[in-house]
């Protein structure tokens, strides 16, 4: 149920897509200051838990976003 999604059960849900935590395991590498995956690879692992789906299901792409400062050389 939505309602009992906290911090911990979310990171638990988004790390059963064998993606996801690829992504998040070579995180470090990309060596990017402010960077954050996002968008539907997070949302739809999680609604595939929901729905008994596997975790990849239906994700077509993966999302990172990128803040990058106007100072930023």
């Amino acid at each position: 149920m939505l309602s009992s999604l906290t911090e911990q059960t979310f990171t638990t849900d988004i790390l059963r897509n064998p993606n996801n935590a690829v992504i998040l395991q070579r995180w470090q590498a990309l060596e990017l200051p402010d960077a954050w995956l996002v968008a539907g690879c997070l949302f739809q692992t999680v609604w595939n838990g929901i729905s008994n789906q596997t975790p990849d299901t239906d994700i077509k792409d993966y999302d990172i976003f990128i803040l990058v400062s106007p100072t930023h050389n």
